[in-house]
C-alpha cells in the first residue's frame, strides 16, 4: 500500500461529525484558496455498499480492471466496506485481480498518515459485524497501545476496537493526501472508473463551487463510469441536485451514471444505419 503526502492542513476548533470524533480543519487547496472541511468516517447508511458492488460488477463485466477512486476517504473506512461487499460477491482473488488497487485519497494528511499509513482502523461492534465470515482474512484486532501515537483522538478507544489490515488486504489500497480538485484535473478516464466524492462538498465548497465540481466530473467521465455522492450534500444543496440531474442519471440511491447527450445518440444511430446500408 502506497501513501503519498501532499497537503498538511491545520486544525481549527469547530466540532466535526463522524467516527473519528475530532475537530474540523482548514486547508489551502491546490489553487491557493483557504477552505474549511471536516473528517467524516464510519459506515454511512446513505450508500448501500452491496447494491454498489452489484452495480459495479455488472456494469464493468467487460473490463479487465475497474478503477475505484474515493476522493475524500478519510481513514479508509468506506473504502474497506465497499471492498468487503465486492469480495463477498466475487471472492478475494477475483477482487484483487479486477478491482484492486482501490486508489483512495483525502486532503487531510494527518488522518492518512495516522490510519491508512499504519494499516489501522477503528470499528465499533456493529460496524465490524458487517464483515461477517471474511473478517479473519481482512483484519486482526490489535492492542491500541502499540499505535497510541497514531490515534488522533483517544476518545475513540472508549467505545471502539482498533484493527489492523491483513497484509494481502492492505496491498489492495493505495492512499494519497491530495486535493480532490487537483485529482479531478489529473483524471484520465477510460470508461471504467468509479468516482466517490461523498458528504464533503457542502462544507468545503458551498453550492456554487460544488456545481462546478459536478461539471468537471461530467467532463471527465466516459462510457460506463460511475459517480457516487453523499446524502448530506444532496439534502443541503438543492441546486446542486438540479445540476446533478442535468448531467447524470441516478441508477441507485446516490449512485449516478453520466447522461448521454443527444448528439452522441444521433451519431450512434447514424453509425448503425450506415453499417446496415
Amino acid at each position: 500500500m502506497r501513501v503519498q503526502s501532499v497537503i498538511t492542513p491545520c486544525i481549527n476548533n469547530n466540532l466535526s461529525f463522524g467516527s473519528l470524533d475530532f475537530n474540523s480543519y482548514e486547508y489551502v487547496d491546490y489553487k491557493g484558496k483557504l477552505r474549511k472541511s471536516q473528517c467524516t468516517t464510519g459506515r454511512r447508511t446513505d450508500l448501500n455498499y452491496d447494491n454498489a458492488a452489484d452495480i459495479i460488477i455488472k456494469r464493468f463485466r467487460d473490463f479487465d480492471n475497474v478503477k475505484i477512486m474515493p476522493m475524500n476517504v478519510s481513514d479508509g473506512t468506506e473504502a474497506y466496506f465497499l471492498a468487503n461487499s465486492l469480495i463477498r460477491k466475487v471472492g478475494f482473488e477475483e477482487f484483487k485481480k479486477r478491482y484492486a488497487p482501490i486508489c483512495a485519497s483525502d486532503v487531510y494528511a494527518p488522518v492518512i498518515k495516522s490510519y491508512p499509513a499504519n494499516g489501522i482502523v477503528f470499528f465499533n461492534k456493529e460496524e465490524f459485524s458487517h464483515f461477517n465470515n471474511q473478517r479473519k482474512i481482512l483484519f486482526r484486532k490489535v492492542n491500541p497501545k502499540i499505535y497510541e501515537t497514531s490515534v488522533i483522538n483517544p476518545i475513540d478507544l472508549q467505545y471502539k476496537n482498533l484493527y489492523k489490515l491483513m497484509p494481502d488486504f492492505r496491498d489492495c489500497f493505495n492512499f494519497q493526501a491530495i486535493d480532490l480538485q487537483k485529482r479531478l484535473k489529473l483524471l484520465k478516464d477510460q470508461g471504467n472508473s468509479v468516482i466517490l466524492i461523498r458528504n464533503c462538498l457542502y462544507h468545503s465548497f458551498g453550492e456554487g463551487e460544488s456545481i462546478e465540481i459536478i461539471k468537471k466530473v461530467a467532463s471527465k467521465l466516459k462510457g460506463e463510469s460511475l459517480f457516487i455522492i453523499g446524502g448530506f450534500d444532496r439534502v443541503k444543496m438543492p441546486e446542486f441536485m438540479t445540476a446533478m440531474n442535468k448531467y447524470f442519471k441516478e441508477i441507485d440511491n446516490n449512485i449516478f451514471q453520466k447522461k448521454v447527450s443527444n448528439s452522441v445518440v444521433k451519431n450512434s444511430l447514424l453509425d448503425l444505419i450506415m453499417k446496415n446500408i
